[in-house]
């Protein structure tokens, strides 16, 4: 009674460059849609990660993004360090 539901879908691709057998890059993009019942506003995201392989399990990154390029929104930008650790 009253609520509202949300949906949300989201589609992403990405590369990833190999300048060496330790570093890489990555470019990641996408378009994502909040659908609401009055209506939907698609955004487009932008991440690009510089990695080193530690040993073959492990990725230690910083990573870059805007949360949206669209119009003014993409001022909100974000910034970060990542670990990946595979088994």
């Amino acid at each position: 009674m009253g609520k509202s539901l949300w949906f949300s879908i989201f589609f992403d691709v990405g590369a990833t460059f190999n300048f060496t057998k330790e570093f890489f890059a990555d470019l990641s993009f996408g378009i994502g849609k909040v659908l609401t019942p009055s209506g939907f506003d698609p955004t487009i995201p932008l991440s690009i990660t510089l990695g080193y392989t530690v040993i073959p399990q492990l990725d230690l990154g910083l990573f870059f993004g805007f949360n949206d390029l669209k119009g003014a929104k993409a001022d909100a930008r974000y910034m970060g360090l990542q670990a990946a650790y595979r088994f």
